[in-house]
């Protein structure tokens, strides 16, 4: 054996590395590493906002800030994270003191690096690196135990590198790391996801890992996941130098292509400002299946947790999130995110969103959930992505793709659909069903709606139709014909 190797066991049994590691939320869901070229950078620091249920706007903020004596971290940086929480695993989880004791040599196998000095190298130094890294989080630290947002100051770990040589003559090395006492109460509360090391390890650009694990964090179990393009820069790490997102859509764009060729992504589009990725249901369905034991550990907790953090993000009190997720289960608090994510301008959001858990029948959120996702691009349907239209004072023009025809809208038309829409539905949740529909035009008895795409118009065409003329010749005091045409 080589210098690094005397004496260490095989780390996995058949050397078969763990594909499915826990790793805590938090670190998944903001920027640990660069993604810049620079290698003198010193600061990463991501700002954003979120609203409570009384409708109070908290700031988060989110800080990396690089030692005097090196650089923030970067991509070799965040692969050996990663390995560092597969050892982890290996070791039955994280021990109560937070210590775990490994060589160079077991490291960087699990990398899959070649065995070469200067790698080894590469990894102590990228373990000091991390080590003396600061990390902030100002009201961006969610504590599962206290169901808060906090702000701490903290560093991933401490690392001590010992080399010694054995009685026969051969180098022996005996590491020790330990992990700031948050990450510990973190872990062993059972804030965790799990992470899919062999996915990860596959994938060669940089930039692909890092939006991987941001992907499936943020999701939060679910299928889809929307952001803010400049927003998806920042928590990225990328340079801020790119600032149309028609460049940032440029420069993440062999990130997708790498996701979508390894059936992570099924597809990344961006309309405006706002980026929306789907994961493809292969991979839900495999990570499930694969995760065994462990997934029946984690994932039960995991998804419940996302359901109540994600409600929490979305302005409902920790107490009462938890409450609504206990008492009608995560994937109805999840159906009602999708609701509120089309619903437009809500005062109260987490007012909203809490009422339509409690109230909403679930078979009718979770068909409204699917109809939402399809209508908008997210999932299976023979059409792309959605149009919105919208009508307004200051924008009295639809905003469609240049390349597709624009309906003219007409105003008495719009009128008309509007009063039977109110007259047709129980409450606002049931006119969410015609989000994007918009009246084009009014004559001898028969009103034009346009749908997003053809799903959208055969679905209310064949659930809402001989409603909705009735209501029309309420409206109207005759009957009127409805006439749905798919944009798409």
């Amino acid at each position: 054996m080589g210098e690094e190797g005397g004496g260490v066991l095989t780390l996995f049994a058949n050397n078969i590395q763990p594909q499915l590691i826990p790793v805590e939320i938090n670190l998944e869901g903001w920027p640990l590493f660069s993604r810049r070229k620079s290698s003198s950078e010193k600061v990463i620091e991501v700002g954003q906002s979120i609203k409570t249920e009384d409708g109070q706007q908290i700031e988060q903020l989110w800080r990396v800030a690089a030692s005097h004596d090196y650089s923030v971290p970067g991509p070799f940086d965040e692969d050996v994270f990663v390995g560092v929480m597969a050892l982890v695993k290996s070791r039955g989880g994280m021990p109560k003191d937070g210590k775990i004791r490994f060589s160079t040599y077991e490291l960087v196998k699990v990398l899959g690096k070649g065995k070469r000095g200067s790698t080894y190298q590469k990894v102590r130094e990228s373990l000091d690196r991390i080590a003396a890294t600061s990390y902030y989080s100002e009201n961006a630290f969610y504590v599962l135990g206290d169901e808060s947002l906090e702000s701490y100051r903290f560093t991933l770990w401490t690392v001590h590198l010992s080399r010694a040589r054995s009685k026969d003559g051969r180098s022996a090395e005996h590491h020790t790391l330990r992990f700031d006492d948050i990450i510990i109460r973190s872990y062993n509360s059972g804030y965790l996801k799990l992470l899919d090391t062999e996915l990860y390890f596959a994938l060669k650009i940089p930039l692909a890992k890092a939006l991987y694990r941001l992907v499936d964090q943020r999701r939060r179990g679910t299928l889809s996941w929307s952001v803010d393009v400049h927003a998806l820069r920042d928590l990225l790490a990328m340079s801020q130098s790119y600032r149309a997102p028609s460049r940032i859509w440029e420069v993440l764009t062999s990130a997708h292509k790498v996701l979508k060729r390894e059936k992570f992504l099924e597809s990344a589009t961006i309309d405006g400002n706002t980026v929306r990725y789907r994961v493809h249901p292969d991979y839900a369905k495999g990570w499930y299946a694969e995760a065994g034991e462990l997934g029946s550990q984690v994932s039960a907790s995991v998804l419940s947790e996302d359901a109540v953090r994600s409600l929490v993000d979305n302005g409902v009190w920790p107490k009462r999130a938890r409450k609504l997720v206990e008492g009608y289960g995560p994937e109805k608090a999840f159906h009602a995110l999708d609701i509120l994510s089309v619903r437009g301008d809500v005062g109260n959001r987490g007012a909203y969103v809490a009422q339509v858990v409690e109230t909403g029948d679930p078979e009718e959120l979770e068909e409204m959930s699917r109809y939402i996702a399809v209508s908008r691009g997210d999932i299976g349907s023979s059409t792309p992505a959605s149009v919105q239209l919208s009508l307004t004072q200051d924008d009295p023009e639809p905003s469609l793709d240049p390349a597709q025809a624009v309906p003219q809208l007409d105003p008495e038309a719009h009128d008309i659909w509007e009063n039977a829409l109110d007259d047709f539905c129980g409450n606002d949740t049931q006119k969410l069903w015609f989000n994007g529909l918009v009246a084009t035009s009014c004559s001898d008895g028969s009103l034009e709606v346009y749908a997003p795409n053809s799903f959208a118009r055969d679905y209310v065409e064949e659930k809402f139709r001989s409603g909705l003329e009735e209501s029309l010749a309420r409206v109207l005091g005759y009957s009127c014909t409805l006439y749905l045409v798919a944009m798409q």
